[in-house]
């Protein structure tokens, strides 16, 4: 029996961006854990409103957020389901604020925890 899933590499697609969306939520984590001292209250707070309400607004601000530019990537990757229908940035303008996201948060908070634990 055959199912139709778009492409056979789509699950390989979906893991990626996974992994991609990971690495840049975890990095503006480390920072936002590095800066404050309670920062669950942050993940609470960016968790159900900034990306369950701002992300989803249609518009320029969706721009903002992390989720915008890994729904953007899947757009491009994935033929199936409701992410391929998304209305979003190209493919090359994702993948660089992703990675520029990425690094500049870990090297900002890796000078921060340095500033904090060696003065």
């Amino acid at each position: 029996m055959s199912r139709k899933c778009g492409s056979d590499r789509s699950g390989l697609r979906m893991v990626a961006m996974m992994v991609i969306g990971s690495f840049a939520y975890s990095a503006l984590f480390i920072l936002v854990s590095v800066l404050i001292s309670h920062p669950i209250y942050f993940g609470l707070l960016y968790a159900f409103i900034w990306v369950g309400y701002i992300g989803s607004i249609p518009g320029n601000i969706r721009l903002l957020a992390v989720k915008h530019y890994v729904r953007s990537l899947g757009a491009h990757w994935i033929s199936v389901g409701n992410i391929a229908g998304y209305n979003a940035s190209t493919p090359g303008d994702a993948a660089t604020v992703l990675a520029a996201l990425t690094v500049g948060l870990l090297v900002v908070g890796a000078l921060v925890f340095r500033q904090k634990e060696f003065p």
